[in-house]
């Protein structure tokens, strides 16, 4: 049986293959819930609602992109409810940066009782730096615990 490590190796580069089914020009992300056994339960990037055009114009558009665009992990929520499937007790792994902070109320919410991601770049400190510490207060207030990687664990 593969290690509690291996485990994380394998569903984070299964959530950057994910994250690269995202139509988002400037970031994709994508997200895997597995349950305490390391079984998958659903995946999610993120992009706009089923259905909804995703032109161009909305995907180069910054202001319509984020007042349209789901996020990874609640998409991986949504996925696994409309499989029916339970989220109470999984691990969420996220790439290419940890939830933010309405992501992380939400995957509480769902019953996610781990995150595990990879570092982020300085750039993305500086620009989300406040929804950085915001996540972090929604972690320890919930319980949920975050476990982060230097992404050249990943061993591409």
């Amino acid at each position: 049986m593969p290690s509690q490590t291996e485990w994380d190796r394998r569903y984070l580069r299964m959530a950057r293959e994910v994250a690269h089914w995202s139509k988002d020009p400037s970031t994709g992300v994508g997200a895997i819930l597995v349950d305490p056994e390391y079984n998958f339960i659903s995946s999610g990037y993120n992009g706009f609602a089923s259905k909804v055009r995703d032109t161009p114009e909305r995907l180069n558009n910054r202001t319509l992109k984020l007042k349209l665009t789901l996020h990874g992990e609640e998409n991986a929520i949504i996925n696994a409810g409309k499989a029916g499937r339970m989220t109470k007790g999984a691990t969420c792994y996220v790439w290419p940066m940890p939830p933010c902070a309405p992501c992380a109320s939400k995957l509480a919410q769902a019953g996610v009782l781990h995150i595990i991601s990879v570092t982020t770049s300085p750039d993305h400190h500086s620009r989300w730096g406040e929804d950085i510490s915001l996540a972090q207060e929604v972690y320890s207030e919930t319980g949920m615990d975050l476990l982060i990687y230097e992404q050249e664990f990943l061993d591409w």
